[in-house]
């Protein structure tokens, strides 16, 4: 009997000696995480991505929050430079889903650009059940983007290129590429590598190279493509195709787009009902949307996994529509009707258009923005002469009014972008031939005088940002 209490005893002490390797008791209950996102090693991570831990068991949603006012606290942190400072959250705790295993973080303001990140979890994130997470760390790098600012200037026939300082926001110009007469869009691809745009006149569609220093386009080969009046524009998420549309044939056109090369190809037309202007497609990628402004319509269409267009319905939105903008969650899609008001609809799992959720009153008459935060929506105002501000209610997509921004001196708001960042907003103005600057208050979406207007060729109309 004696030797068996000897041999347990020897047993529970070899036992304890193990978990004494741990260094605590603790850690013996450790566990792993089951999944993050960015992955670690992650590059060109868009600014606006959402940081997504997935863990093993439910968890103990009071041990898991960050700290405020960029002090390196809580059990979850975000930092570019080794936790001196760290980023804060939209808030201080995650939004939970799937059982209070997967948690949803959200930087605000938005990481720099081109810039490393690592995220730290530490050991003080319980699990309902007992025992905690193990400590984790991994290291991702943001996009490159928010480098340059183009605008089409519509009396010169040309686009300026402009680089921005990330810092400040501040433009300053670097050159302008001549192009075709009466080019109504033009689009970034979304490498940054190219600008691919059509003249209205002439039928023809060019794409020019961007040069990744300055923002200066040279000629390439142009796409062997001639359409009939192109009047808008847009790029695959996937970047594997492009979609133009024209208002005259009453098409759209779906192309293969060579990242290599910079050239379309292998056109696919689909016939729509009439003349339609603005082209939209919403962020995953499977479902386009166009405006049919004579007969106040707005259509819908489903893309397939080879980049092809099918129409899936269409529905009556209001006086005059000019304007089309989408939530980044694709719950919701804005219409612009001109000067009039900002009408919100439900959008579908399958992409189709749902019930009219209400509308706002706006001066907006062209087209509208939403910040890559998805909380506040820009709509441009040229008979206000600014830009018409909204907050939108992360909930229901409902929009709420906080006023008119303008800067005295500039007239004939035609375009409002916001850059990648969230930081900076800029308009065109045609009346007066400048760029509005802006800068956004991080909190309340608010937009400020952000130095002095900056001079542009005549008549600037569209816009863009990479």
């Amino acid at each position: 009997m004696a030797s068996q209490h000897y041999r347990l005893y020897y047993s529970l002490a070899v036992f304890i000696l193990l978990l004494s390797s741990c260094h605590s008791w603790g850690k013996f209950w450790e566990l792993p995480l089951a999944g993050i996102s960015p992955v670690d090693g992650a590059t060109q991570v868009k600014l606006n991505t959402p940081i997504t831990t997935t863990f093993p068991a439910a968890v103990d949603t009071a041990t898991l929050f960050t700290g405020s006012s960029n002090v390196c606290s809580g059990s979850f942190q975000l930092s570019a430079d080794n936790f001196a400072s760290c980023l804060t959250m939209f808030s201080p705790t995650p939004t939970a889903a799937a059982g209070n295993t997967v948690f949803t973080f959200r930087p605000l303001p938005l990481p720099l650009a081109n810039t490393a990140y690592t995220l730290r979890i530490n050991e003080d994130v319980k699990f309902s059940g007992g025992g905690s997470s193990q400590a984790y760390r991994v290291t991702f790098t943001t996009a490159d983007v928010g480098k340059f600012f183009f605008v089409n200037n519509w009396n010169n026939d040309n686009i300026g290129s402009y680089t921005i300082d990330r810092q400040n926001g501040t433009l300053a110009l670097t050159g302008t590429h001549s192009m075709g007469n009466q080019c109504y869009d033009f689009q970034v691809d979304g490498t940054g590598h190219y600008i691919l745009y059509s003249s209205h006149a002439t039928n023809q569609t060019f794409m020019p190279i961007i040069d990744a220093t300055n923002g200066t386009l040279t000629d390439n080969t142009p796409p062997a493509v001639t359409l009939t009046n192109t009047s808008s524009i847009a790029f695959h998420p996937s970047n594997a195709y492009v979609y133009i549309l024209n208002d005259v044939a009453a098409s759209i056109n779906k192309f293969n787009f060579s990242e290599a090369t910079g050239l379309i190809s292998s056109q696919n037309s689909l016939p729509i009902s009439g003349s339609a202007t603005t082209l939209i497609l919403n962020h995953q990628g499977t479902a386009l949307y166009t405006l049919k402004s004579s007969s106040n319509t707005l259509y819908s269409f489903s893309i397939d996994t080879a980049g092809n267009v099918l129409a899936t319905g269409n529905i009556t939105v209001g006086t005059n529509p000019v304007g089309l903008t989408i939530s980044g969650d694709d719950r919701f899609i804005y219409v612009v009707n001109q000067s009039t008001n900002i009408a919100q609809f439900q959008l579908n799992s399958d992409g189709t258009v749902g019930a009219n959720l209400g509308s706002w009153a706006t001066c907006g008459d062209g087209g509208a923005e939403i910040d890559p935060s998805g909380r506040f929506l820009y709509a441009s105002c040229s008979s206000g002469n600014g830009v018409d501000q909204f907050s939108i209610n992360a909930s229901s997509g409902n929009l709420m009014s906080i006023g008119l921004a303008s800067i005295a001196g500039a007239n004939g708001c035609s375009t409002v972008v916001v850059d990648p960042g969230g930081r900076f907003a800029y308009c065109t103005n045609h009346t007066t031939n400048n760029i509005s600057p802006f800068k956004i208050d991080p909190v309340t979406g608010y937009l400020t005088q952000n130095g002095a207007l900056v001079a542009t060729g005549n008549g600037p109309s569209a816009a863009a940002i990479y």
